[in-house]
């Protein structure tokens, strides 16, 4: 009893008790800590995953054989010029000089785009600040800036573009031209590739060339999205076809290209726009609802109608390295739009089922995103 009686005055002893408490407080500091080391070697471990293990895998797959594929393109590029210039020698085959202008206009884009953020920022800043936390306003508030000026030269690309081929045979109805798809390859092969361009061809190309040089900036310098990796593919591939298409005389197919893809993101800028400010969550819904309207429509059909006639022209009729890579970059657009579309209506669903609107892409929370905050 006497034992008893000590044992329990000692535990009673406020100093015992302090120093119960500070060892307590040590291991729950050593666990935090060991925690802490553990979930950042798991996020640095992650970093270069954006979606899940396999499909970043083979996405990565893709941008490595997109690359070399650019590398065999270019390095048989003088001899397959040379080839098509043989079959009309009169005819003005475009050159690398054709297009310089278009880093010009990148440098402009720059200039612009520099300038726009710095006046428009802070008062983006006071509107998110109803939405967003500190620490989240500034990754936003750079990010609406930008999508507003995207929003303002996809749509001076598409009213250029309507100006620059609504002349053209082969400018399609379904797209408001006068023509159809099918009569670039009325004239069979090799004379397909020798036409008439209108006065606006060129600068079309050569602003859009600017414009996707000036995007992948934009991609490559802001916070990771969790779709980073599928936009570096576009990106690559969007090159490719712009640079190549040009050089070869392609240009024909690809202007069309440019002008499904830029004209349907006008609204998709709008409605990333307005996910972030304080607008009643049905408008967005309906937005995205009418985004995913168009987008379906010119990427899933009238883009699915250009792939149908090219393939069905340039495999049987016009065969080489250079067709069947750009026939092969045609499909990655065509995964990816369907990709797209399936992201898109997930949303649509989620909002319909939850009440919550949410952009289709966000921001991947790693290292490199939280030192730009």
């Amino acid at each position: 009893m006497k034992i008893s009686n000590e044992t329990q005055q000692a535990n009673s002893n406020p100093i015992c008790e302090e120093h119960q408490k500070i060892l307590i407080l040590q291991k729950n500091s050593d666990f935090q800590e060991e925690n802490h080391i553990q979930s950042k070697e798991i996020e640095q471990k992650s970093n270069l995953v954006f979606i899940n293990i396999y499909v970043d895998l083979i996405t990565y797959a893709l941008i490595t054989g997109v690359v070399y594929c650019s590398y065999l393109m270019f390095i048989g590029l003088d001899k397959h010029v040379e080839k098509l210039k043989s079959f009309n020698p009169p005819y003005d085959f475009p050159s690398f000089s054709d297009m310089y202008p278009a880093f010009y206009i990148f440098i402009i884009l720059m200039v612009v785009h520099q300038l726009f953020k710095y006046l428009t920022v802070d008062k983006l800043e006071n509107i998110l600040s109803k939405n967003y936390s500190q620490d989240e306003i500034l990754i936003y508030k750079n990010k609406v800036s930008t999508n507003i000026i995207k929003l303002i030269l996809y749509s001076l690309s598409t009213i250029l573009g309507y100006f620059a081929l609504k002349d053209l045979s082969f400018f399609p109805w379904s797209l408001g031209g006068i023509g159809e798809y099918k009569n670039v390859f009325a004239k069979g092969y090799p004379d397909y590739l020798f036409f008439e361009k209108t006065k606006l061809f060129d600068f079309y190309y050569n602003f859009n060339l600017a414009f996707a040089i000036f995007d992948s900036y934009i991609l490559l310098t802001y916070p990771l999205q969790s779709d980073f990796l599928f936009m570096v593919l576009h990106h690559i591939v969007t090159f490719n076809l712009v640079v190549f298409s040009f050089l070869t005389n392609f240009s024909n197919i690809g202007c069309i290209v440019y002008f499904i893809h830029y004209s349907a993101d006008i609204l998709s800028q709008v409605v990333r726009i307005i996910v972030h400010l304080n607008i009643p969550g049905i408008i967005c819904c309906y937005m995205t609802m009418g985004f995913l309207v168009v987008f379906v429509y010119t990427r899933l059909f009238v883009f699915g109608d250009l792939i149908y006639h090219t393939f069905s022209f340039v495999l049987y009729k016009d065969f080489s390295i250079y067709s069947l890579y750009l026939c092969c970059f045609l499909g990655v657009l065509m995964s990816l739009n369907i990709i797209w579309i399936v992201l898109i209506s997930k949303k649509v669903v989620n909002f319909l089922l939850t009440g919550k609107v949410e952009e289709i892409y966000k921001i991947k929370k790693t290292e490199q995103s939280k030192k730009l905050r």
